[in-house]
């Protein structure tokens, strides 16, 4: 592929909606592994960012594997493109998890 950014590198977070509120928007950054069980380099020492891999990138697809248990709650999943170390654009996706009382 071509492109004009000199070292590109795509990252993933997560981020978790804080409940200490009901009408709370702010979300946390987590680790990735509280959600995924995909295993993933870390972009950035003592944080949350994870390298996704650019190999067969003309799939344009990522699987993560979900967790057997999971904390309830909103969590947003942040994907990221950088330059070398200079966040370019992201975007994300959310996932709700919502466990059953029974």
């Amino acid at each position: 592929y071509r492109t004009a950014l000199a070292t590109p590198n795509f990252r993933v977070e997560v981020y978790k909606r804080d409940t200490t509120s009901i009408d709370s928007t702010n979300y946390v950054s987590v680790p990735f592994n509280q959600l995924f069980k995909t295993t993933l380099t870390n972009a950035v020492v003592g944080g949350n960012e994870k390298y996704i891999s650019m190999d067969n990138l003309t799939t344009k697809s990522f699987d993560f594997e979900l967790k057997d248990s999971l904390v309830s709650g909103t969590y947003r999943v942040v994907f990221k493109i950088y330059d070398n170390n200079q966040l370019i654009d992201e975007d994300w996706q959310y996932v709700i998890v919502y466990k059953n009382s029974e």
